[in-house]
């Protein structure tokens, strides 16, 4: 940004005839009352010279400009978050202004507000902010829908409200009971990759594709893992886990369902 598009090192001011070299030039502002301190590229008269004001900047330049006033502005308000570090976790999070906005809320045009220096963050968007800074694939655009619903669950297995909570939602239909504990989620195709069922710690089974960590569904039983891993790949029989020893091989080893 110093020199973009290599520009000369030095040229000749239109307005007086002097010699502008190009460099950084550290500038105080003031906005809303408050000096805010920066480096400016442009070419300058004098770069020493903090009275010498006479310079000329590309629309570079411009951008940088006008980025500072925005963090001075933010800065003024003495934000924990500068308009800068919002846009870099958002972009860390691979999202737009409005996908932002709709994951971490705040409204249609929050983070075109805070970006501009134009509204601060709460205190709470903050905290979520620096949250995604550490976890940024919790805030992807196609979250893990089972997964998510598996955490819910499991905090509420441990909870003092587990008992109250079962007590509600074992009167609701059957498919309905899966959708609220995380059994089903919405079909969508999959590849023909080869699919296997596994038993999990909190007794349930997951579906999962082989080589990946990330689980494509959960069932109450292997029966139901099994009827659902030929749903999502058609004519393809899946891996079992067995879980007990049998005749046929211990429970290390996988059957073809």
């Amino acid at each position: 940004m110093t020199n973009p598009r290599g520009y000369p090192d030095v040229i000749e001011s239109a307005e007086s005839g002097r010699l502008l070299r190009r460099g950084v030039k550290v500038l105080t502002i003031t906005v809303d009352g408050k000096p805010f301190t920066y480096g400016q590229p442009g070419w300058w008269a004098s770069l020493e010279d903090s009275d010498d004001k006479e310079g000329q900047l590309t629309d570079e330049d411009n951008v940088v400009r006008a980025a500072a006033r925005r963090e001075a502005r933010a800065r003024a308000k003495h934000t924990s978050l500068s308009p800068l570090e919002i846009k870099a976790i958002r972009e860390l999070c691979g999202l737009s202004q409005q996908e932002a906005a709709r994951a971490f809320g705040g409204g249609p045009k929050a983070f075109e507000k805070y970006e501009s220096g134009e509204i601060t963050p709460s205190s709470a968007m903050v905290r979520l902010l620096l949250l995604a800074a550490r976890r940024p694939e919790l805030f992807q655009k196609t979250p893990d829908t089972v997964e998510e619903t598996q955490i819910i669950r499991n905090t509420v297995r441990n909870s003092s409200i587990a008992p109250i909570y079962q007590q509600i939602y074992s009167s609701q239909p059957e498919r309905d009971q899966r959708v609220q504990y995380g059994y089903i989620t919405a079909d969508r195709p999959m590849s023909k990759d080869q699919l296997f069922v596994e038993r999990r710690p909190q007794g349930d089974y997951a579906i999962r594709r082989v080589n990946s960590e990330r689980v494509s569904d959960v069932r109450p039983t292997q029966a139901q893992a099994i009827a659902r891993a030929k749903e999502l790949n058609p004519g393809h029989r899946p891996l079992v886990e067995r879980v007990r020893n049998t005749t046929r091989g211990k429970p290390d080893k996988w059957r073809r369902a």
